[in-house]
């Protein structure tokens, strides 16, 4: 990659971050509303004063909450490695390994 080691391995994590979080997200609505329509849950949840608005958004929220806490521990692990390779690579390369600073400065890159 002559180089862009770090921006090709951003690309390909937040690519997989992202993907993964919509498979997440669509199998997880799809089976929580089917589970629910199925076993009768969501008639008694709707007999209540409760309109289908308001379960359709409770379910929505609930999803994106849920995935969002998958993508956290996600993130943090992808940071990381993306802060050990920059020192990886100037190991390999034989130079002076970067400070922090320059490891942070293209993390954010």
């Amino acid at each position: 990659s002559l180089g862009d080691d770090v921006k090709m391995q951003k690309d390909c994590g937040l690519a997989t971050i992202l993907i993964s979080s919509l498979l997440i997200s669509v199998w997880t609505a799809s089976t929580s509303v089917a589970d629910e329509i199925e076993g009768k849950t969501a008639m008694t949840l709707l007999s209540k004063p409760i309109n289908r608005r308001q379960f359709v958004l409770g379910k929505y929220i609930g999803i994106v909450q849920a995935v969002l806490w998958y993508m956290i521990p996600l993130a943090l692990v992808f940071l990381a490695l993306i802060y050990f390779k920059v020192g990886y690579d100037a190991k390999e390369s034989s130079q002076e390994p970067p400070g922090h600073a320059e490891r942070w400065a293209t993390m954010i890159q």
